[in-house]
């Protein structure tokens, strides 16, 4: 009970009539400011804008696109191979020298040159995807920081109408209270009760603005606004989970990455049993000067035959690990598989719950309301009491909330359906 009457006493001093004033007109200035500042006739940047942000400008994007680069170079070697390869050897013996100029051009070689070139188009193949993958992570972290910050936007807007209407409430009873036909427990309710809510409010205020600072520093830069008229883009979940898993299974970026690592794992099978096989090629030399006891200056032309299977003939573990690898990585796609079907259900089971208690929800807010503007005219006659009122207000209040955050979270969860489409 001291703790009790403490607490009273603490309020009717910072409540009191000469602070009253000042209190309210900051409150009232603190849950009008604006979080973020946007040009006339300008909207807040949208999901969209700020992914189109994010892959501009990060630098895992950037980087991924250099690897892509170099690989595309890696893939014009490859296919140089085919081409004749020049040669210059210079001896010299006892002041003697000889200089020898060859080309040589592979006739048939299993398959060797080939499998280079498939082995080379597939990491290109890969560099792609990388850059892809990246883009996916980039845009589901993305996604994360964006649905904090639109649910919390939607929080704030929920607690700056629960606030204004305390205020009024808090007007009303303070004249009641200096007309003497309300108590003065009243009037502390009520500022209790606009504590209460201006802490949400602050709270849901911090949590906006941290996720802002989130998107603008994995963006460098924050996108422009768009035009009001503009449409936003919006994700198409009305396909259904099941289209929505083929879609998936289609063409999300980690599932295309397994299926060309299964493909690269192949194209290097194909390669070791090419060594299998012997190399034919053809030479043509033209030797200007002459090592006394060497070959004498002239023309010559070879045909060479190369058969080699490596030190100890390692070529043919090599086989062997290349299959286990390849058999691995089929379990992975499976796994990967699995793995991305649960998300996926996972959110098209949330996404459907949401869906179906909006309408609820919207009732409940709607007859929230009706009760809280029942509430206050039965007070003004004297047959609700001011307790009624304020649990009115706060039942209108999360009734609110409840229907501002499915509201958030259903756009973000179709977002998320989208990304996880591909």
């Amino acid at each position: 009970m001291g703790v009790l009457h403490s607490f009273k006493s603490v309020l009717k001093r910072l409540f009191s009539h000469g602070w009253a004033g000042v209190y309210l007109m900051g409150l009232g200035c603190l849950c009008t400011q604006p979080a973020v500042a946007q040009a006339p006739g300008l909207t807040p940047p949208g999901v969209a804008d700020w992914v189109n942000a994010v892959l501009t400008s990060h630098p895992l994007v950037r980087a991924r696109r250099e690897e892509a680069q170099a690989a595309e170079a890696d893939v014009r070697a490859a296919r140089w191979q085919y081409w004749p390869t020049p040669s210059v050897t210079v001896d010299t013996l006892r002041g003697q020298a000889a200089t020898v100029t060859r080309l040589s051009q592979p006739v048939w070689d299993g398959g060797k040159i080939s499998a280079g070139v498939r082995q080379s188009d597939i990491r290109l193949r890969l560099a792609t995807l990388n850059l892809r993958e990246t883009e996916h992570e980039l845009a589901a972290k993305v996604l994360g920081f964006w649905q904090t910050h639109s649910v919390q936007a939607a929080r704030l807007q929920v607690f700056e109408r629960g606030l204004q209407s305390l205020l009024d409430l808090d007007e009303l009873m303070s004249r009641r209270t200096d007309a003497g036909v309300s108590a003065q427990a009243d009037l502390t309710l009520a500022r209790v009760r606009l504590m209460q809510t201006r802490a949400d409010l602050l709270q849901a205020r911090a949590s906006q603005i941290s996720a802002l600072g989130q998107l603008r520093q994995l963006a460098q830069q924050e996108p422009a606004g768009r035009p009001v008229d503009a449409t936003p883009w919006l994700a198409d979940v009305e396909a259904g989970v099941e289209r929505l898993r083929e879609l998936a299974r289609a063409q999300h970026p980690v599932v295309d990455r397994l299926t060309w690592q299964r493909e690269l794992q192949q194209a290097e099978l194909d390669a070791f049993k090419a060594e299998l096989w012997p190399t034919v090629s053809v030479r043509a030399e033209r030797q200007h000067g002459q090592i006394d006891g060497l070959m004498a200056e002239g023309r010559r032309f070879y045909a060479s035959l190369q058969y080699s299977l490596g030190a100890g003939v390692s070529v043919l573990p090599k086989l062997e690990a290349v299959q286990v690898r390849l058999r691995a990585l089929e379990q992975q796609q499976e796994g990967t598989l699995k793995e991305l079907d649960e998300r996926l259900l996972q959110d098209w089971h949330d996404y459907a719950a949401l869906r179906l208690r909006l309408p609820d929800l919207d009732s409940v807010q709607e007859a929230a309301r009706e009760l809280t503007e029942s509430s206050k005219r039965l007070f003004v006659t004297g047959r609700k009491s001011w307790l009624d009122l304020q649990n009115a207000v706060r039942e209108q209040l999360q009734a609110e909330l409840a229907l501002a955050e499915a509201q958030a979270l259903m756009r973000a969860l179709q977002y998320r359906l989208a990304l996880h489409a591909g």
